[in-house]
């Protein structure tokens, strides 16, 4: 595996974990993470979710049952892992593709920061949301 590509990635899963447990008896969690572009809307000059990617997560062992146990469909995660895409063809001979990220090196639970009863005042953002400030 030293020469499959790495990719880091953040997005939210579209299902709950699937628990399966193979011949051999190992355990593995299957389940997709959506993510989407942010693009510039050049009528409006708003940003914009443009299109988004679906990938196959694959987690084996310990991290399969800690996946079922923590994450959720909604939940937001940032995920690092061997990048591949996956060929088959159906049963009617269509050709499928899909991004998949197998193994898993590290995944984690993004969690949303508690709400406060203060208001909050935000700075004025800046043209571009995805520019270096240092």
């Amino acid at each position: 595996m030293l020469n499959q590509p790495q990719i880091t990635l953040q997005g939210r899963l579209t299902r709950d974990p699937e628990v399966r447990t193979t011949t051999s008896g190992k355990t593995l969690a299957t389940f997709d993470v959506a993510t989407s572009e942010r693009v510039k809307n050049k009528h409006t000059q708003q940003w914009e979710d443009g299109r988004s990617e679906y990938w196959k997560i694959t987690l084996w062992g310990r991290d399969a049952e800690a996946a079922a146990d923590n994450l959720s469909k909604g939940d937001k995660v940032l995920v690092t892992g061997g990048f591949r895409v996956q060929y088959w063809t159906d049963n009617a001979g269509v050709e499928h593709s899909r991004l998949a990220i197998d193994p898993v090196a590290e995944i984690g639970k993004i969690h949303a920061p508690k709400r406060s009863s203060k208001p909050v005042t935000h700075a004025e953002p800046p043209e571009d949301p995805w520019a270096n400030t240092y």
